[in-house]
């Protein structure tokens, strides 16, 4: 039983600084995830998003990612699995089960990863990412 513990916590030790590391890199401006800067410490509250009629929707190419279109050109909003993924020109997400919200802050993390890797082109503000840093 000792030795099964042991071996555990071992394996705890190997495991779980290699997913952090994985998770985010320390850039010198900051934590990032997929290019995207991690934290919710000074996130404005929620936009609101006002439509006149419904927006229109444009798949991903080879993705289940949907980008819908918006009025506004502060903003990039995705739908993915029923949920609306808003990211703002000031940096942070923003979630809801509606494409006119409301809208709930979300640390990058809980965005689908399909999201985040949609292609630059389909995108107004996105941050610039290396490749390498695979989150």
């Amino acid at each position: 039983m000792r030795s099964t513990s042991r071996i555990i916590a071992a394996a705890m030790l190997v495991v779980i600084p290699s997913l952090v590391s994985c998770a985010a890199t320390d850039y010198s401006s900051g934590r990032t995830y997929f290019g995207f800067t991690i934290g919710l410490e000074s996130a404005p509250p929620p936009p609101r998003l006002m439509y006149v009629s419904p927006p229109r929707y444009y798949s991903v190419e080879y993705s289940q990612v949907q980008v819908v279109d918006s009025p506004d050109p502060n903003y990039d909003l995705f739908r993915y699995g029923g949920t609306f993924y808003f990211y703002s020109s000031t940096g942070y997400w923003y979630s809801s089960d509606r494409y006119d919200g409301p809208y709930r802050i979300i640390e990058v993390h809980t965005v689908p990863q399909e999201v985040l890797i949609v292609p630059e082109d389909h995108w107004r503000h996105r941050p610039y990412w290396d490749h390498r840093d695979r989150g």
